[in-house]
């Protein structure tokens, strides 16, 4: 049995490479198919650590740490905020010259 260290960490690699692919392979061989795999993470580590396919799924989508970094993938990223001050400063500015 896998540690909880252990099955954090693989979860984390897991939803970075989820997040740098767009989504979530639905299945083992796809993931294996997958040019962006990443090479030292093989479908037996992740059955070793969390026993199947769908249970480490289910780790990445519960854990804290894992859904800020899948919410990449589902939602907008929010804007830089000196780019929304900025922009909110030039139209006060805007508006007052008028």
């Amino acid at each position: 049995m896998a540690t909880m260290s252990q099955r954090k960490k693989l979860g984390r690699n897991m939803a970075m490479y989820f997040a740098e692919r767009g989504s979530i392979p639905a299945t083992p061989k796809e993931f294996n198919k997958c040019p962006l795999r990443p090479k030292l993470i093989k479908i037996n580590t992740i059955q070793k650590v969390f026993k199947s396919w769908s249970t480490m799924v289910n780790f990445v989508h519960g854990d804290v740490h894992c859904r800020e970094i899948l919410d990449t993938i589902t939602k907008n990223v929010p804007s830089d905020p000196l780019e929304q001050l900025r922009a909110k400063r030039t139209e006060e500015e805007n508006g007052k010259n008028i």
